[in-house]
């Protein structure tokens, strides 16, 4: 079994590094993942004014209020938003208060500066929140192997990435996070971290590659039968989670794919440097590509690794 999983460790990650050369660097555009299959939800967040569903004024506003805060066209606040795409799945909205919808004209600066356009739609609609935390999600429960995916602005201490049974929060008796650093987070924590909030934070060795003040895109294929969660940045793959070998505590956990939340925190203490904005943008959700590994996929997976060797050398 453990030989099976590092054959298929192995042919995906051949596989994202083909698919990773050609991902657009600091946003993937709702339907252009190279990571997702069959999508199950998803978001664009775009502004009513550039084609999106009504109620989503892209005009921005802090503090977040009724006003500036998208809320459903009868407007009364604590019925959320609707997601914009369910394809055929059940409804779903997003809490009231996580954020506002904002533009890259609309967007507000604080400590943290919008550093511009993601190239993958920041130009008619995103999300933006802050001042320093916060995390939102929706009721998922379709799939045991899925690919969990959004651009942010990546802060200064962590992007957050869950799943479990909580919605909203990291803070589910069974949730699982994987906390995205940069490689400058002025502390110098671990870059990429699992969290339980029972368990505490382990580090897992994997890098980020990131820097705070910019784009990416950030992504989990998790696959609770398998027990593992592989992290990409960009679309690249930065490596594959053993849970279980993470401790005793973690291998003891009980999985959930009820709910996939996303968000940050980005305030790292007195006399430090914070952010006291988030900016995200194309949520998605679906199936996980390649399927679980056979030998012709892991020998396409090579060949084509090769074929592009073969391209840069010439």
């Amino acid at each position: 079994m453990r030989f099976a999983r590092l054959l298929f460790f192995i042919g995906a990650a051949v596989l994202a590094v083909s698919f990773g050369l050609s991902a657009q660097a600091g946003g993937v555009s709702v339907g252009s993942s190279s990571l997702i299959g069959a999508l199950d939800y998803s978001d664009t967040f775009t502004g009513t004014d550039f084609g999106g569903l009504p109620d989503r004024d892209a005009a921005g506003g802090w503090p977040l209020s009724a006003v500036d805060y998208p809320s459903p066209g009868n407007g009364v606040f604590g019925e959320g938003l609707a997601v914009e795409s369910t394809y055929g799945n059940p409804a779903r909205s997003w809490v009231d208060g996580a954020w506002s919808i904002a533009r890259d004209g609309t967007a507000l600066n604080g400590e943290s500066i919008y550093p511009g356009d993601s190239g993958a739609g920041s130009a008619t609609g995103m999300t933006q929140t802050g001042p320093w935390g916060s995390d939102w999600g929706i009721g998922y429960g379709l799939r045991d192997r899925f690919v969990l995916q959004f651009d942010a602005v990546q802060v200064r201490d962590r992007v957050d990435l869950t799943f479990g049974s909580a919605v909203d929060s990291i803070w589910g008796a069974d949730n699982v996070t994987v906390f995205v650093r940069s490689t400058d987070n002025p502390l110098g924590y671990a870059q990429i971290t699992l969290f339980n909030p029972t368990i505490g934070e382990v580090n897992t060795g994997l890098t980020s590659g990131t820097l705070a003040g910019q784009w990416y895109n950030y992504a989990v294929l998790v696959d609770i039968p398998e027990r593992t969660v592989e992290v990409f940045v960009d679309e690249v793959s930065r490596g594959v989670i053993d849970i279980d070998a993470m401790g005793d505590a973690f291998a003891a956990l009980t999985l959930s794919n009820a709910a996939v939340n996303v968000g940050f925190y980005g305030y790292t203490g007195e006399n430090t440097p914070r952010s006291d904005r988030f900016w995200t943008d194309n949520f998605q959700v679906g199936s996980a590509i390649p399927e679980p590994g056979t030998a012709a996929m892991l020998l396409g997976g090579l060949v084509g690794l090769m074929g592009i060797l073969r391209k840069r050398r010439a």
